[in-house]
């Protein structure tokens, strides 16, 4: 890859032009007559400029047949044989040996330079300051270009790629297609290292970006400019256009940065990949979901994914090389002392990545045989096909033995976690294709009626069932501000991909929080991913709840490494038996660095408090219950947590909460009450039951599991106490409120890090009985208690993961809204003036809220008991009444009204069992026996009627 290093201006004005005294060498090199054609269009070219090189050398690698037919075809041209290792490296550094030229250009022996690239190349050189002139390289696809294959990895095919200037500029290294250096520097630095670059048709590379790392370290104030009007065209043949040579040559960059950063350092070899990954990735993803005509087509986005995934599990391999060698462990014993670190680096890295490669590319294969139309109670998973489940067991064996062994790196496993999401979480946003939860699309109402009215909130209580949005605006309030930033019209470019972008977010918080309580990477990661695994709730969509959960996560994170005591007396002796469990010890802050630190928690914690309700309370509860430990104790921290929430429910929200209070203090206490799952959601039918059952159980398997880690470990039990205290803490919350129906939910996804550390203590063996060693020195294991304990981690979690997908996916019936059902949708809204009520049986359908201060809104499931029977008794005049006494006449008599059924208020109340079983289809039958109700819109997805006027045209206006 080529970068751009900004900072450096070069003076390519002035009156003379030095240029003219410069003379000009050009390497090609050559390894086969496969490619005969391109090098005889490549060396013609060359003949063809404008400014004519001063010398042309063509360098065949090791090839006697070809250095025979070059050197009967190119008389005019200096046809030489390698004289150093085979490889490209070896033949440039042939053609540099050879070279008589001021400045050394190189061009691939299937690229054909522009006839003005001589001149503009040495144009470059005009200011002394200039080392290395590289310019444009456009590809010349044989094929065809692959609709999937992004512009942002045309580095893959050697080529110019989205992100670098169109503008002359400075930058770190050029790519080798079209590249030039002054001869000068490579007697001062060398040439290109035989450790990178091609040989023959192996696809790694960044010999150029080592050579010119060491140039600009020798030349302090040297620069290498890029000139986009420099232009060669690179020949692309067919089999590079393939997904086999993408994926391959994305992992081959990976191991080639890695080797590069071995010899140049990762700050300088990976200083403009993470540019490129803080913002060419990201434009190009936003530019694929954004909609209007200068988006991206989203077929890229698999590439876009999965090529930054397959480069960085490259790099970590490649690194691993160096990183994993084993070590001594605190007590200066050698982590060879362990049978398990005894491992070749090389086989260690092959045996790690070849699982997760694999993983990952059967969950690519697989989601091409995905279907979603005809989903049933079982919801996705009962759709994914072999190949997934597959692509799960490969992640899962795997992440296991990624952690077996002592001396292992935890880039491993971290890589083995961020696959699991990618497995888990992007899924959904791949295989739907449209936005999953009408919670999501109530969500983008509301950030839409922000966009609409420039963003003013209205705190008051007019907007009744919809003011707790405006009173906790933070989420919303900041995504309209991401949106205009981004010069977006709404969020749903990107809120789809918020299940996994969120959970990937979560990996820091949660496992900075548990390397507090324990050195031991097998245990800190895997209480991660018992974490992802029982975190069924499915509050990571796009939603207050994911955003105030990461940033409550984030304030735990620097509360237990930065506002950490002194370790109690005899704490560390308690843990001085064997395990490597146990509080890592740190150095106490100052009073000073303490108040600062506490000062830096008090915006995320306002800011917790402005997007959500019960987040700030679950935070002030988890401090104020962690106080109860003498390491955490901080009053003035839990103090301020409590009084930003009291503050903001008593300003802003006070309307809200006086109308609450009544209801809140007839569910306080009520444990029985509070913990049933609210209104309307319960399961009826096979698959919805059974996944009912599944869900809980996975909740309480995680919960038992716990109770085994601590009875497994007593050390944990006042080590890891603070933990203990935070999962246990939000279960009160429970007999305050019911909090809508979801307070038993939430209490769990509170509690679910504490009890994912415990949970995931149960999985690791018990020091054997009379060991006792230092502490932080792991003891070794007997091979046949390592097997026992790895079976049992691939057990546990396995179940885990067979629970959690229909747990987590099991009502996508529900939860999906086909694009017919959005069509028509955005017909009804496009007919129904403002003012207008619409009708449906739930809020279950897509944009149910659009312009929610605009419409009025009726749901039929919010009836009592005796309203759903007179409902039920007559629908249609249950809506209309006679003599005005019907619902129509009582809201609005002069409105424009209309009932929706759409696909996904059938599914919502045959599974949820918000209305009694057959009640949309008797209200349909009803509607279609009344003269006062007209099918207006109508396709497979949803119906749509229009209440019609009586006949003394009273009541509801008449059709627009």
């Amino acid at each position: 890859m080529m970068s751009e290093t900004p900072g450096r201006a070069v003076d390519q004005s002035g009156p003379d032009d030095p240029t003219g005294r410069l003379t000009l060498t050009v390497v090609v090199c050559a390894y086969t007559l496969d490619r005969w054609d391109d090098i005889v269009q490549s060396v013609q070219s060359l003949r063809d400029q404008q400014r004519l090189p001063d010398q042309i050398v063509l360098v065949t690698d090791h090839n006697e047949e070809l250095l025979e037919r070059a050197g009967r075809a190119f008389p005019d041209v200096e046809v030489i044989p390698s004289t150093e290792r085979q490889g490209l490296s070896g033949a440039r550094n042939t053609g540099i040996a050879a070279a008589r030229g001021d400045v050394v250009a190189f061009l691939d022996d299937d690229a054909a330079a522009a006839p003005d690239w001589a001149g503009k190349i040495l144009a470059g050189y005009r200011d002394p300051k200039v080392i290395g002139v590289g310019g444009w390289i456009e590809p010349q696809w044989e094929a065809g270009r692959p609709t999937w294959f992004p512009a942002e990895f045309d580095w893959v095919v050697g080529c110019t790629y989205t992100g670098l200037p169109q503008t002359p500029a400075p930058i770190r290294n050029m790519i080798g297609a079209n590249m030039s250096l002054r001869r000068e520097v490579f007697g001062a630095v060398g040439g290109f290292s035989h450790d990178l670059g091609r040989t023959g048709t192996l696809p790694l590379g960044c010999e150029e970006t080592e050579l010119c790392i060491r140039a600009g370290r020798h030349y302090q104030d040297g620069v290498i400019l890029y000139l986009p009007d420099a232009v060669v065209r690179h020949h692309v043949g067919a089999a590079r256009g393939t997904w086999r040579y993408f994926l391959d040559r994305c992992l081959k960059e990976g191991l080639s940065k890695a080797a590069v950063s071995r010899m140049t350092g990762p700050q300088l070899a990976l200083a403009s990949e993470r540019a490129y990954l803080r913002s060419t990735i990201p434009r190009a993803v936003g530019r694929a979901l954004r909609p209007g005509a200068d988006r991206y087509p989203p077929s890229i986005l698999p590439a876009l994914v999965l090529g930054v995934v397959l480069t960085a599990l490259g790099y970590l391999a490649g690194r691993s090389r160096q990183l994993l060698q084993p070590t001594a462990d605190h007590d200066g014993a050698a982590a060879g002392d362990d049978p398990d670190a005894a491992v070749r680096p090389g086989r260690t890295a092959v045996g790690l990545l070849a699982p997760l490669v694999g993983a990952i590319g059967l969950w690519a294969w697989s989601l091409r045989h995905v279907d979603v139309s005809h989903l049933g109670g079982f919801g996705l998973p009962a759709q994914l096909p072999w190949s997934y489940w597959v692509s799960l067991v490969l992640l899962l064996l795997g992440f296991v033995g990624a952690l077996r062994r002592r001396g292992r790196h935890p880039v491993w496993p971290a890589a083995y976690t961020v696959a699991l999401l990618v497995v888990q979480r992007a899924t959904s946003a791949l295989v739907y294709h449209t936005l999953l939860y009408a919670w999501t699309w109530k969500h983008i109402d509301i950030i839409d009626r922000l966009l609409a009215n420039g963003g003013h909130l209205n705190l008051s209580n007019q907007l009744g069932a919809m003011a707790p949005y405006d009173q906790w605006a933070g989420f919303f309030a900041a995504n309209t501000a991401l949106i205009r930033l981004l010069g977006l019209n709404t969020a749903l470019s990107y809120a789809a991909w918020a299940p996994f972008a969120s959970s990937l977010l979560l990996i820091a918080p949660l496992y900075l929080i548990f390397r507090c309580f324990s050195r031991d990477q097998r245990l800190v990661w895997t209480a991660v991913w018992v974490f992802f695994l029982g975190n069924w709730v499915g509050q990571d969509y796009f939603s207050p709840q994911a955003f105030g959960f990461f940033l409550y996560l984030g304030v735990l994170a620097v509360v237990f490494r930065k506002l950490a005591r002194p370790s109690p007396p005899g704490l560390l002796s308690a843990l001085d038996a064997g395990y490597p469990l146990g509080v890592q010890p740190a150095q106490p802050l100052d009073r000073r660095s303490r108040r600062l630190w506490i000062l830096l928690l008090v915006p995320i914690m306002v800011t917790i408090a402005a997007a959500h309700q019960l987040t700030p309370v679950m935070l002030a509860v988890g401090l104020a219950a962690i106080c109860l430990t003498r390491r955490y104790r901080n009053l003035w921290l839990a103090a301020i947590a409590c009084a930003i929430p009291a503050l903001w429910d008593f300003t802003s929200a006070l309307d809200f909460f006086k109308l609450q209070l009544p209801s809140m203090e007839q569910t306080f206490g009520n444990l029985l009450a509070n913990s049933q799952a609210g209104a309307g959601t319960t399961p009826t039918g096979p698959g919805p039951v059974t996944v009912s059952y599944l869900d809980r159980g996975l909740s309480g398997v995680v919960g038992l599991l716990a109770v085994v880690g601590l009875l497994r470990h007593p050390p944990l039990r006042r080590a890891g106490l603070p933990l203990l205290l935070l999962g246990v803490s939000p279960i009160p919350m429970a007999v305050a409120n019911n909090y809508g129906g979801e307070m038993i939910f939430r209490v769990f996804m509170f509690a679910l890090p504490g009890l994912s550390f415990f949970a995931a203590a149960a999985l690791q063996p018990s020091p054997p009985n009379g060991r006792t060693t230092s502490w932080g020195r792991q003891v070794t294991f007997a091979p046949v208690q390592r097997l026992r304990t790895a079976a049992l981690g691939v057990g546990v979690l396995g179940a885990l993961m067979a629970a959690f997908y229909p747990s987590y996916y099991g009502k996508d019936a529900v939860n999906y809204f086909p694009p017919g059902e959005i069509q028509l949708v955005d017909r009804l809204y496009a007919i129904a003036p403002p003012g207008s009520q619409i009708i449906a049986a739930t809020p279950n359908f897509p944009d149910a809220y659009r312009n929610y201060d605009k419409y009025t809104l009726w749901w039929l499931s919010d009836n009592d008991l005796a309203g759903t029977d007179e409902l039920l008794a007559d629908p249609a005049g249950f809506l209309t009444g006679q003599k005005q006494t019907g619902w129509i006449h009582q809201q609005n008599p002069r409105a424009y009204s209309y009932v929706i059924f759409t696909r996904a208020q059938f599914a919502d109340v045959a599974m949820d069992g918000l209305l009694p079983a057959g009640s949309i289809q008797r209200i349909e039958r009803s509607l279609d026996g009344s003269s006062r109700f007209k099918v207006i819109l109508q396709n497979a997805d949803g119906i749509v009627y229009q209440v019609l006027p009586p006949d003394d045209g009273t009541s509801a206006g008449s059709a627009p």
